[in-house]
């Protein structure tokens, strides 16, 4: 399941590469962001916690944390623009956004 603001395309991407990579269904559901992975060995979550740090969560494993800067639009779209050839992972994640299930979206 991949949570978070109902207006953020970066998370409707995120949910189709990951129904396009896994081969698995995918939910997409409105709220505060968190990736949950549910797996044979337990749930594998990712959030950000108060301090905007990305916090990985494993059943028997300490936390893995990373701090996360937000980038504005302007820092963006240079980043992008540094790479001119084509971008195999969101055409990947484009192609994976219609087979993810938005039922319980707003």
């Amino acid at each position: 399941m991949v949570t978070g603001p109902a207006d953020s395309a970066g998370v409707d991407l995120l949910a189709g590469w990951l129904h396009a990579q896994l081969r698995v269904p995918v939910r997409r559901r409105a709220g505060s962001f968190e990736v949950r992975l549910d797996r044979e060995g337990g749930p594998l979550t990712l959030e950000f916690d108060q301090n905007s740090t990305a916090v990985l969560v494993r059943p028997g494993q300490p936390d893995g944390r990373v701090a996360i800067r937000r980038r504005d639009v302007a820092g963006c779209l240079a980043e992008e623009l540094r790479r001119l050839d084509d971008d195999a992972v969101y055409y990947t994640a484009l192609g994976g956004v219609p087979g993810v299930d938005r039922s319980e979206m707003p």
